[in-house]
């Protein structure tokens, strides 16, 4: 990625305005971003615990996806198997508790 920095904003901004007169305008100075990035050991170990925080958080994110499909997975048949029925006070105190999980799960994701 390249940034173009106009360094005669200055003059643009003069030229814009009224009886003000300017002979030269200043150079544009290119900067080349990637090459910083690649090249620079600070941007370089920030990069590298970037992509390991977001391994991390990524593997974290799928343990706990797989945790709740696998609890909820038998709550959703039992609910299923009532027909539109009240579910019993076990089976309704297992699908609070698993909602309070899923929202602990999400909760943490989001920090």
């Amino acid at each position: 990625m390249k940034i173009l920095i106009a360094t005669g904003l200055l003059t643009t901004i003069a030229l814009a305005l009224p009886g003000t007169a300017i002979a030269q305008t200043a150079p544009i100075l290119i900067v080349d971003t990637d090459t910083i990035l690649s090249t620079c050991t600070a941007c370089q170990s920030a990069q590298t615990q970037l992509r390991s925080r977001q391994t991390t958080m990524q593997t974290r994110a799928q343990t706990l996806q797989t945790q709740l499909q696998t609890e909820g997975a038998p709550i959703q048949k039992a609910f299923e198997a009532l027909n539109g029925k009240q579910p019993d006070a076990a089976l309704a105190a297992r699908i609070t508790a698993f909602q309070t999980r899923e929202r602990a799960a999400q909760q943490e994701m989001q920090t």
